[in-house]
């Protein structure tokens, strides 16, 4: 019922993930393509039939005709890119395999830190809330790759720690 609601009032460029309005809501509306405003976690958000809804949200709904089961996963990692081909439906778990890297990471790789206490770098990787130990490495770059070949194994998206 939304999207048909929606589909009344706007419309989606898939290829671009812009919005036009079909109908201007009040004076300040503009026409032309819009991407809507960026929230402070970097997501677009809208303003439709008196709701705030997000970007990607209403891309999904608007190309697939129903809500997502899930979450949508950027898969790129650009909150603010809703063209549907790099949107994704994913359970939470799989979202999680496609996280940037914190800007507080020092070793330059999720899941390898180091250990103060033994002076060596410790490989972790967390799987269905597990974590699982790879290992303490006296060499940085055998830690990144014990970690780089657990998530190969346990099935993480390729851009599993990117920086932006």
């Amino acid at each position: 019922m939304f999207r048909e609601r929606a589909l009344d009032v706007i419309e989606c460029d898939y290829e671009t993930g812009l919005f036009r309005r079909k109908i201007k809501t009040n004076g300040r509306c503009k026409d032309g393509w819009f991407s809507g405003s960026k929230n402070s976690g970097g997501y677009t958000e809208l303003y439709v039939l008196a709701r705030h809804i997000y970007g990607h949200h209403l891309v999904w709904i608007l190309h697939n005709g129903s809500v997502p089961k899930y979450q949508i996963d950027h898969e790129n990692g650009d909150r603010s890119d809703n063209r549907i081909v790099n949107l994704r439906d994913v359970p939470p778990t799989e979202n999680m395999r496609n996280v940037k890297r914190y800007i507080t990471n020092t070793s330059g790789q999720v899941g390898v830190s180091w250990d103060k206490r033994r002076n060596k770098w410790a490989a972790h990787i967390t799987v269905n809330y597990t974590m699982h130990h790879l290992g303490r490495f006296t060499d940085l770059a055998d830690a990144i790759a014990a970690r780089k070949e657990a998530e190969i194994f346990y099935g993480f998206h390729a851009n599993h720690g990117r920086r932006t």
